[in-house]
């Protein structure tokens, strides 16, 4: 017994050590910095005792509290800024925020406050110095609003998107007499009251987004710069008709359902408008006379009040906008007549609508337009007007996915600045500039299209980007971008293209990308110049046998050679390359594991191969067509891949060598033979023609040669 008691005193000090060992390195793991600690990622069940001397940001987000205490904060008086989201918060105890009377900066948002949320002192009514709250993703409906918003005299931001609100009424906001900034996107709004901002002096910029409402009519809010309606169901947008003029900076309508053009406010300073994804046939500030338009004003009685004939102008006031986005509405066309009132645009979206044709007039005041997209229309013509002067500042056009084949002649010469041209998945027809006439100083001589036939992209100094993928072409003539430094030439699925010599002559000293993947190119098609500034190059998905020649000697830090039918890689080429490249793609190939001496080469450099693991190779046995990885070690296959393919060979070498010295030496015996003979005759013939000797002159020779021996 005394022995357990023992044992129990002794482990009740030990718990509690250990326990405050806990919390002790529970607060050693939040993170402190310049007055800010944050504990974020902690799995925090309750707000933890932290050190809160000289402390002004607490971050505690993304942990799972489930409470605010009173207690939990009675430390945080001098804290101007805590950030609880990302929580499991549900309550917020009577009194739990009134210590801390200098925040000015509280984020609850993405927790589980609910719409039964209750406080009785209000929540928040003694943060007098509070000027942003964030209470996103809480699931407050507008009654919960409207009682916990009281008396936050000091309010300029407003967080309460992604909530259950249906309805806005004053009583919600007006007592916050210095709002500015309202987020109150991802709602169910169907309904703003009369009033509901009117109240609001200084408010600057509403965010209505992906809400539910369907119109907007008598807009009043004259001191607003940004307004954002998108996502909703707007069929129509209506200003109040006075001589009063609105700040209004920012007008976002797109992703709703407006058939005509919006009703501005007569005086505005409206610089970014943008119109997509609507349902317009067309710009005219008038009211369509279609079936659709009737549904719309026998549906609200606001149009009962707005004559047809009002002198309220849709287009009132348009020279300060910068940027027009039109795109993917049902447009046919635009008039010039619309276009001349945007004196500043600087940028007009009018892609995915239903231009099929479309004209620069010599009357339209552009004179300040960079950006023209026209893309994803159902374009075949594209026309400029004789001595037109008003692109002088176009640097980028964009006319991708029509059915483009021929453009102006004298185009390029109307735009001096244009930088990047996109005309992928048209029918461009190229000119070849090569039967044109060369001059005696090197210059090609510009022969004007005059039947306009074919497109020329040379002569064109301030050309950078080029994109003509996806249009038919079959071969790149010499010269073709002579004198024209691009930066960037996409010329990609154009199915069984040839590059053939001198193709890409003029961009030695400009070109640092070129893509010719998804061509079927064949290795005997293709011939590319020396060029000395390209840095990635596209290869993949055609038909090459080998590497072009050119490649060795560019500078490259990509290339892409992935889905060809290559072997193996040329040793000097990939010796060359290697010196700067970074990356290279080279999946899809049928490469000889036995012929790897380029891959060893790799390997002793810093190229990153990231598809690697899908590289595959195969033995080059007879009948036999099965793969492996890359990767893997083909020594001992290769082994006997030389065993078995090369000893033939030699057996057959090592026979005809000793055939052909059997041969050889047959040779010699015979000719040794046939001489022995001659030579045998020779001294028979001799013999009969000298002086018969007699017995004792025969004797003496053989004693004389016996004397000798």
């Amino acid at each position: 017994m005394n022995s357990w008691l023992f044992l129990w005193f002794t482990a009740v000090p030990c718990l509690l050590t250990s326990s405050s060992g806990d919390s002790q390195t529970l607060i050693t793991a939040c993170q402190t910095k310049d007055h800010v600690v944050s504990c974020q990622y902690h799995n925090l069940s309750q707000v933890p005792d932290l050190p809160m001397a000289g402390t002004k940001t607490v971050d505690l987000s993304h942990n799972s509290i489930q409470m605010l205490t009173e207690e939990s904060l009675l430390n945080f008086s001098s804290l101007q800024h805590l950030d609880v989201s990302y929580n499991q918060l549900k309550t917020i105890a009577s009194g739990a925020l009134a210590h801390l009377t200098s925040l000015r900066v509280l984020v609850l948002a993405n927790n589980h406050l609910g719409r039964n949320f209750t406080s009785s002192d209000g929540a928040f009514s003694r943060l007098k110095e509070l000027q942003v709250l964030n209470l996103s993703e809480n699931y407050w409906d507008s009654d919960t609003v409207t009682v916990h918003l009281k008396n936050l005299s000091s309010l300029e931001v407003l967080h309460l998107s992604g909530n259950l609100l249906m309805k806005l009424t004053p009583d919600m906001f007006c007592e916050l007499l210095l709002l500015k900034y309202i987020f109150l996107e991802k709602n169910y709004i169907t309904e703003i009251a009369a009033g509901a901002f009117e109240c609001l002096p200084n408010l600057v910029e509403l965010n209505l987004a992906m809400n539910s409402l369907s119109c907007i009519s008598n807009f009043n809010l004259p001191k607003l710069r940004v307004l954002n309606l998108s996502r909703n169901g707007i069929e129509f947008f209506i200003t109040n008709e006075n001589e009063e003029e609105y700040r209004l900076q920012v007008l976002d309508l797109s992703h709703n359902r407006l058939f005509h053009f919006p009703f501005l406010p007569r005086l505005h300073q409206i610089k970014h408008l943008n119109l997509s994804n609507n349902l317009m046939i067309s710009v005219t500030p008038d009211l369509l006379n279609n079936s659709a338009e009737w549904d719309i004003r026998n549906r609200y009685e606001e149009f009962s009040v707005f004559s047809k004939t009002s002198n309220h102008s849709a287009h009132a006031s348009l020279s300060e906008v910068i940027f027009l986005d039109l795109s993917n509405n049902v447009l046919l066309d635009i008039s010039h007549g619309f276009l001349n009132k945007f004196s500043s645009l600087q940028h007009l979206n009018l892609s995915g609508n239903c231009f099929q044709n479309f004209s620069i007039e010599n009357g339209d005041e552009l004179n300040f337009l960079s950006s023209l997209d026209l893309s994803d229309n159902i374009l075949d013509n594209l026309s400029v007007g004789a001595d037109n002067q008003k692109l002088l500042s176009l640097r980028y056009l964009y006319l991708q996915n029509n059915s483009i084949r021929l453009l102006p002649s004298l185009l390029f010469k109307a735009l001096p600045k244009i930088e990047k041209v996109n005309l992928a998945n048209n029918n461009v027809k190229i000119c070849n500039v090569a039967n044109e006439i060369m001059g005696y100083d090197g210059q090609i001589q510009q022969t004007h299209n005059k039947n306009n036939t074919c497109v020329s992209f040379s002569g064109i100094p301030s050309l950078k980007y080029l994109n003509l993928d996806g249009n038919n072409i079959t071969q790149l003539a010499p010269y073709t971008f002579y004198q024209t430094p691009l930066v960037y030439l996409d010329v990609s699925r154009n199915k069984y293209l040839e590059v053939p010599r001198q193709a890409l002559a003029g961009l030695e000293q400009s070109l640092q990308y070129l893509s010719l993947r998804w061509n079927s190119i064949q290795t005997s098609k293709v011939t590319l110049t020396c060029l000395s500034h390209l840095q990635n190059l596209d290869l993949s998905h055609n038909q090459l046998e080998f590497l072009p020649d050119g490649i060795g000697c560019s500078p490259l830090q990509i290339l892409d050679i992935r889905g060809n039918n290559l072997h193996v890689l040329q040793d000097l080429i990939i010796r060359n390359v290697s010196q700067t490249l970074k990356t290279l793609y080279l999946s899809g190939n049928y490469f000889n594991c036995c012929a790897l001496t380029w891959l060893d080469a790799l390997n002793s450099t810093n190229v990153e191969i990231p598809d690697m693991g899908k590289a595959e190779c195969f033995y080059p046995k007879q009948n036999d067509s099965s793969t492996v990885q890359l990767l893997n070690d083909h020594s001992e296959e290769c082994h006997a891949e030389s065993i078995t393919k090369v000893s033939p060979l030699l057996i057959l070498i090592s026979a005809l060598a000793f055939l052909l010295v059997i041969g050889s030496v047959i040779t010699l015996i015979v000719g040794e033979c046939c001489r022995l003979c001659l030579n045998s005759g020779e001294e028979s013939l001799e013999t009969d023609t000298d002086p018969v000797q007699t017995k004792s002159e025969r004797q003496l020779s053989l004693s004389v040669i016996k004397i000798q021996t």
